[in-house]
């Protein structure tokens, strides 16, 4: 995976954990309040001026995965990726496979919580 698509996942689960656990008790939060599955909020990338563009379009869809034992997977795309015309992704024509591969991401890995700092980190 590239940098920007690292880079990209990163903002997704920081997105995700931001929007998906609540603010009033944050305080209170722990790694093992982590663990199962989300549903994806939002998936913005914030430039240095503080504005927010979409990475995968509007609505886009996405899960994100965290087990207890400090394993991740993260699925993320934008909502219009194209059905395959002939129903099978091992037969996509040249357009269809670049309009599926721009519009959407995959990671999976390790992770670990810093309870100190309220971040979750792939390792």
């Amino acid at each position: 995976m590239n940098a920007l698509g690292k880079l990209s996942a990163a903002i997704t689960v920081v997105l995700l954990l931001t929007l998906a656990v609540p603010l009033g008790d944050a305080g209170a939060q722990s790694a093992k309040s982590l663990v199962g599955t989300w549903s994806l909020v939002s998936s913005d990338s914030i430039d240095g001026s503080g504005t927010k563009s979409p990475v995968f379009g509007p609505n886009p869809r996405g899960l994100l995965i965290l087990t207890s034992d400090g394993s991740y997977s993260l699925w993320v795309g934008a909502a219009s990726l194209p059905k395959f015309a002939s129903n099978n992704r091992a037969k996509g024509t040249a357009e269809e496979n670049q309009a599926v591969v721009a519009g959407s991401i995959a990671h999976f890995g390790s992770y670990t919580v810093d309870e100190k700092d309220k971040s979750l980190n792939s390792t």
